[in-house]
Parts: structure tokens; sequence; C-alpha cells
């Protein structure tokens, strides 16, 4: 049996991630392979860079972190956009996960774009681990 947590400390799990990402954070979607750990340098081009929400997530509930409204883009690059990183207003990257068109951390229509194609995301969710 996997651990489980309390929806309260699942909750402060979610707070606290919508704490680090902060407010104006912006999400760049990227080609090539995922890198190792969200501190690791990405190897791949930036497809596209989307403008968050000032206030980028809304409240928790029940261990799920919900984006606010985050812009469209137009891609820069052509390719398969493999994988993606919230980044905040400083910089510093927070959150990275793949990209795919099913059973992925962000699930896009089509990741296969084409340089001056506008994308649009899906709602961006986060899920507390140890439901």
């Amino acid at each position: 049996m996997a651990l489980q947590y309390s929806l309260t400390h699942r909750t402060n799990e979610m707070n606290q991630l919508n704490t680090d990402i902060a407010n104006s954070a912006i999400l760049k979607t990227y080609t090539g392979t995922i890198p190792a750990n969200v501190a690791a340098a990405i190897t791949g081009n930036t497809v596209t860079t989307h403008n968050c929400n000032t206030l980028a997530f809304g409240d928790t509930l029940n261990g799920v972190l919900t984006a606010r409204q985050i812009a469209n883009a137009v891609a820069a690059n052509s390719g398969v956009i493999t994988h993606f990183r919230i980044i905040r207003f400083d910089g510093t990257a927070v959150v990275q996960g793949n990209v795919a068109t099913i059973n992925a951390d962000l699930n896009l229509d089509n990741n296969n774009v084409n340089s001056g194609q506008t994308v649009s995301l899906p709602s961006v969710t986060f899920t507390a681990f140890g439901f």
C-alpha cells in the first residue's frame, strides 16, 4: 500500500506550491528530453511562453491546485512539445512535467506544433500525492 496523507496535509502541500509559484509566473513548453529535475538545464528548444494570470493559481480544494487563466501563446519554434516548466517572476523554475496528448502531466490537443501557431493550454491542475 502506498503512503496516504490527510486532506489537511495535502491541502497544505498544494498551498505551499502556490506560494512557491507566486504571482506573475510563466509556463514554458519545450522540445527534447525532459531534464532530470527542475533545477537541471533545459536541453531542448523553447516552443511557447505562456503568461499566467497575475495570481497564477487559485485556492486549493481537496488537495487540488488549479491555475487561473493562462494566456495563449504563439510558438517561437516548431517541434514536438515534450515537457513544460512553471517559472516564478524571478526566473526560478518551480514545477516541471511531461507533455503529451494523453496520460501526461500536461495534456495538449496537439503537441506537434509549427512556428507561428497559436497554442492554447487546457485547465492546468496539480494534485497532491498520497491520496
